[in-house]
């Protein structure tokens, strides 16, 4: 919700990480909590937040989103509320929009932190380095990102000694000749 502009480079093909949008604010009278644009799960300013690679088909998505709808105030989200007067509250995107794209789309319920952990799994599973997957993801180490995707990681030396064992088997697809070990 606090994507703007200014973090995209198109050209580059990447997305910046560094603002979410935050309920958690100060308000004039002390009751509740206002909303706010603010660095990544509350670092400071001077962090530089994540660079992620930015995907052909959603910075496709992106240029036609801002093509039809255009940028909203000095930070130029491209997603403010439904008024266009102000930040998006999770309390109108949960119910008005996440729901109803999981109904249009057929989609059992899920909570759209799930989309996070979608994208680690699918980069892991795609064979992406671990240190690069933690890097996009915003985790400290290669340790947090294991103790979150461990489902992943399990079986890893059984898949390894079965990779290992194909290279060395004479008649492989390897395009060097393939010898036996003794």
């Amino acid at each position: 919700m606090a994507v703007s502009r200014d973090q995209i480079d198109f050209k580059a093909e990447a997305l910046r990480v560094d603002f979410q949008i935050a309920e958690d604010g100060d308000t004039e009278s002390g009751k509740n909590s206002a909303i706010q644009r603010r660095h990544i799960k509350a670092r400071d300013e001077g962090e530089p937040g994540r660079t992620v690679p930015l995907p052909p088909n959603v910075a496709f998505e992106l240029r036609r989103h801002i093509k039809n709808h255009g940028v909203w105030g000095p930070e130029r989200l491209l997603f403010p509320n439904v008024t266009r007067t102000g930040y998006l509250y999770a309390s109108y995107f949960y119910p008005k929009i996440w729901m109803e794209a999981l109904g249009k789309g057929q989609v059992k319920y899920c909570k759209a932190h799930s989309l996070r952990h979608y994208y680690g799994s699918r980069l892991l599973y795609a064979g992406v380095p671990e240190n690069d997957v933690a890097d996009w993801m915003g985790h400290s180490s290669t340790d947090v990102l294991r103790e979150h995707y461990h489902y992943i990681f399990e079986g890893a030396e059984q898949r390894g000694r079965a990779a290992i064992a194909t290279m060395l088997t004479p008649g492989a697809d390897d395009p060097t000749e393939a010898t036996e070990v003794a």
